[in-house]
């Protein structure tokens, strides 16, 4: 079992955390979490992937263990062109697997619009084309954590509507505690920094028919953040997409789910000859 070792990468003004392990000559699958989350929401999935692969998972400027020397906007541009600046510091040669969820997935799309002949296929779990439609949301979270500061948000907003199904919360009670040291780590300067970028961040919905690499996109039946319907709309919009819904989880499917996301990781790998 790996350790999960925390490793840094410097790139430039920023050092970027991140777990990487496996063979360099395995397929290699890169991880991108979501907004106040961290590389370690990849774990219940990594620790059941192929020892044979190399994988990648990192905690993008303002999240997790990373860490800035100069405080700047946070964009969906700029967090492309981090992983872009990962990627060669790392020497990822071949064409990686781009694995994203929530924010991540997006961050995955824009690098995938900047360098479209870089990744081999991607993986989208809880995601959308226009994360900016969820701004009125991030902006009414920014107003509660202003307001009460991040431990009285999310003892009381966060904690009345995780992001997980009805079902997950009542057979995984200690889910929302675990998840919850993600976001104290994230703090909320960087967690206001990350609802900024995505309140501006673009509609990528008319640009998705120039994405041409196979695209997995895993979907949560329950999930009220980036619901269903905008998950099957981003599947309709990639030429080479193909969804799978999973019933009776929410939004987090690397925790509600890992067993699910494994099964269907490693078949999509396979089936388009990726590892």
């Amino acid at each position: 079992m790996p350790s999960w070792q925390t490793e840094y990468a410097a790139l430039g003004d920023c050092r970027i955390a991140l777990y990487d392990t496996g063979p360099s000559d395995g397929a290699t699958i890169v991880f991108s979490h979501g907004i106040g989350g961290a590389k370690s929401v990849w774990i219940p999935v990594l620790e059941h992937l192929p020892k044979s692969w190399r994988l990648i998972a990192y905690d993008y400027r303002g999240g997790g263990e990373s860490e800035e020397t100069v405080s700047q906007p946070l964009s969906l541009h700029q967090w492309a062109i981090d992983l872009k600046a990962l990627l060669g510091e790392r020497q990822v040669e071949s064409s990686p697997v781009l694995v994203g969820h929530s924010l991540g997935a997006s961050i995955v799309l824009q690098f995938t619009l900047d360098w479209p002949d870089v990744p081999g296929a991607l993986v989208l779990i809880g995601a959308e084309a226009g994360l900016c439609r969820l701004g009125p949301m991030m902006q009414e979270r920014s107003r509660a954590i202003v307001e009460s500061g991040i431990d009285g948000w999310i003892k009381g907003p966060w904690r009345a509507a995780p992001p997980f199904s009805k079902a997950t919360q009542t057979n995984y009670p200690d889910m929302i505690d675990k998840y919850s040291e993600m976001l104290y780590l994230t703090g909320a300067d960087r967690y206001l920094r990350a609802v900024t970028a995505i309140a501006e961040s673009p509609d990528l919905t008319e640009h998705l028919g120039g994405i041409a690499v196979p695209t997995l996109v895993l979907i949560g039946g329950e999930d009220d953040r980036t619901t269903p319907e905008a998950g099957w709309d981003l599947v309709a919009g990639l030429p080479s997409a193909r969804g799978v819904e999973v019933a009776d989880v929410g939004h987090t499917l690397s925790y509600e789910a890992p067993e699910r996301v494994v099964g269907e990781l490693v078949q999509f790998v396979r089936e388009h000859d990726l590892a």
